[in-house]
């Protein structure tokens, strides 16, 4: 479960930074509409190979270290994922194909999701410690 819930977590977060409001004001009196922008391919082979990563630096986060310090390590260990992730971000967002008024507000909004990246690492830590162990199965 943490595996999937991490790896989705990134990609709903990172892809959430990007709707925008409707390019259209909407007609008087009718509610604003939000235009869900499509996030590339690439950008998002980026944002689950960086959330597969993270999955799998915090399965050796040794039980002694605590969660802050084992997500630390683990967007430490990342930090090539990172990096392309944000690159791949970047070149969406400055291209044609993304409209020219939500390019501050998306940039703002995934700087945001990204830097909590870490209390949400150190948090599945937790979450992964608290769970309890599967029961072994008998071997016959």
């Amino acid at each position: 479960m943490l595996k999937t819930g991490l790896s989705a977590l990134l990609v709903l977060t990172a892809s959430a930074a990007v709707a925008q409001p409707a390019q259209t004001p909407p007609a008087a009196g009718a509610p604003a509409q939000q235009q869900q922008i499509v996030p590339p391919p690439a950008f998002m082979q980026t944002a689950e190979a960086f959330g597969q990563c993270v999955e799998g630096a915090i399965e050796q986060v040794p039980a002694s270290a605590t969660p802050e310090a084992g997500a630390a390590q683990a967007l430490a260990g990342c930090a090539t994922q990172k990096a392309a992730m944000e690159t791949q971000f970047e070149a969406w967002v400055a291209s044609d194909s993304f409209p020219a008024a939500g390019r501050d507000m998306a940039r703002q909004q995934f700087r945001t999701q990204v830097g909590g990246a870490e209390a949400q690492i150190a948090n599945a830590i937790r979450q992964q410690r608290a769970a309890p162990a599967a029961p072994a199965t008998p071997s016959n």
